[in-house]
């Protein structure tokens, strides 16, 4: 079951929604929850959802996990917890100061993945690999140290 909630709350379960109505449901809304269970890759709908300034409450599966930052630009929840995620949104609702932190602080994530950082890295990756071409060796090739790290501009 669900808390009572303090006051007169409207939960709307929009369910999957469409690329062209999603920026709506971003302006209007209060919180976004995602509480995906699985096989999310990245969670490119957080930074969807940072970027348009609202609050986010996310599952803390190992691909949300890699864009959100618990009580900093978001709540991480348990899997298949609704009673911590409905007291993730109450928090949120209730306090206007961590609801205003986690905007502002989504919004300064975000940043990293704007598509002219992005872009500028790819290049630069590209241009260090010009003309290297597939190696053929009968060595296996040696692993990377660290994944490529998108740094900030």
């Amino acid at each position: 079951f669900l808390p009572r909630l303090p006051r007169r709350i409207d939960l709307y379960f929009a369910g999957v929604v469409d690329t062209e109505t999603l920026p709506r449901y971003f302006a209007t809304g209060d919180v976004f929850c995602s509480l995906a269970v699985d096989r999310e890759s990245f969670g490119i709908v957080l930074l969807e959802a940072m970027a348009s300034g609202i609050p986010v409450v996310g599952t803390s599966i190992p691909g949300y996990l890699t864009v959100l930052k618990d009580r900093w630009n978001a709540l991480v929840v348990p899997l298949r917890d609704p009673l911590s995620a409905a007291r993730a949104i109450i928090e949120i609702m209730d306090d206007p100061a961590l609801g205003l932190a986690l905007r502002e602080n989504g919004l300064r994530f975000v940043k990293q993945y704007r598509w002219d950082r992005i872009a500028g890295r790819l290049e630069q990756v590209y241009a260090d690999n010009r003309g290297t071409g597939p190696k053929i060796s009968s060595a296996p090739e040696p692993a990377l140290a660290s994944p490529v790290q998108i740094q900030k501009a």
